[in-house]
């Protein structure tokens, strides 16, 4: 097996309870989630 990257040297998560935050927040606040944590 070919690994694209070595083990331990990319993070990627993908949770949709952030997403979720995000358009909560957008719709709450009139800001994104970008924005909002800035």
């Amino acid at each position: 097996m070919v690994r694209e990257r070595k083990p331990s040297t990319y993070d990627h998560n993908v949770s949709i309870d952030i997403q979720l935050l995000g358009m909560v927040l957008t719709r709450a606040k009139g800001k994104n989630l970008t924005d909002y944590l800035s």
